[in-house]
């Protein structure tokens, strides 16, 4: 069985907030994964709560990231910190019923953090900004193509 940790890397850094493809030696950080990011369903189900939002309405690629950057920032600071990285990696752990105690551990959770940060906070301010977190994306999607 696949441990948390290696899923999340596989998912969040092969799937990206970790190689995904360990193709090379190269990998994602759970940022990077478009599976994580990209989930529309997920992301329109949560935006419902703060805009009007229609069942059919269609989203591009550049929104959902924007909205799941954005619903992750809990302070407003247009910056994720650790806990809101660390949140984001637990919700995601939650709705795709992930119940691995190692890998869902907080110490776990903690280390794929500290992992997002070493990888994608490019000016090591300790948050990843939007820009940073826009970079992240496009390097895992790069990944991807790279590894299919």
């Amino acid at each position: 069985m696949i441990s948390m940790q290696d899923f999340l890397r596989v998912c969040i850094l092969a799937l990206a907030f970790l190689a995904f493809a360990r193709a090379h030696g190269e990998h994602k950080s759970a940022l990077q994964d478009s599976k994580v990011t990209h989930d529309r369903d997920h992301i329109k189900e949560h935006l419902k709560e703060e805009i009007d939002l229609k069942d059919d309405a269609v989203m591009s690629d550049e929104d959902l990231q924007f909205h799941y950057f954005r619903l992750h920032d809990y302070d407003g600071n247009r910056k994720l910190d650790g806990l809101e990285l660390m949140h984001a990696i637990s919700h995601y752990q939650n709705e795709t019923g992930i119940t691995d105690k190692e890998s869902t551990s907080e110490e776990a959770n903690a280390q794929t953090v500290d992992e997002i940060l070493n990888m994608d906070d490019v000016n090591f301010d300790g948050y990843i900004d939007y820009p940073e977190y826009i970079a992240s994306q496009k390097k895992g999607e790069a990944l991807e193509q790279h590894t299919n």
